[in-house]
């Protein structure tokens, strides 16, 4: 055990580790945090998290927000993606975000999103998996990504892990070599 800290448990064996569990008193949660738990529990409330920060990404209401989340889990809603191993879910948003490119992009583990310039401002949300980008920075579910217009980079979703999902929101498109991808309704 790490002497400096005597809550750690660190460097405990599993068979310690069973000990110090069965010494505990059990606490039952509370009901917001029980039922909280077994939300998370249920394939549709793993995202649910995220869903006021959808609405705040693409001007719509929160209720809105967590429909568009769930059906997230329809396999029948995705398209093809950008690139092969890709899959997106595009989705209507409010005025704040007319003419945008916005929805959900799925990359399988270990696959690479192109070098691309952006035409206009991306704000791009991960909700599961992991994305490193060019620039080297890992971004994880919960955070939030940033490219500005005129910016250009790459990124791969992390290999070994699960598949990368994002939110994403850009404006006025991408280039992607001689091609632009734009939002299309």
């Amino acid at each position: 055990m790490n002497t400096n800290d005597p809550h750690s448990f660190e460097d405990l064996s599993d068979d310690e580790l069973a000990l110090v569990a069965d010494a505990l008193t059990p606490i039952a949660p509370g009901p917001a945090r029980r039922q909280a738990l077994l939300d998370a529990l249920e394939p549709r409330g793993r995202l649910a998290r995220f869903a006021a920060e959808i609405a705040r990404m693409i001007d719509v209401s929160l209720e809105h927000a967590e429909r568009i989340l769930t059906r997230v889990f329809d396999p029948d809603v995705w398209e093809p993606g950008p690139i092969a191993g890709s899959t997106t879910l595009w989705v209507e948003g409010g005025p704040a975000v007319a003419g945008c490119i916005r929805g959900f992009l799925r990359i399988e583990a270990g696959l690479d999103f192109p070098h691309h310039q952006h035409l206009g401002d991306e704000e791009v949300l991960v909700l599961e998996g992991a994305m490193i980008d060019s620039t080297g920075a890992m971004i994880r579910p919960g955070q939030r990504f940033t490219m500005r217009v005129g910016t250009e980079h790459s990124y791969r979703s992390q290999p070994g892990g699960a598949e990368l999902l994002t939110f994403l929101v850009v404006r006025d498109g991408v280039r992607v070599g001689d091609a632009e991808l734009r939002h299309r309704d």
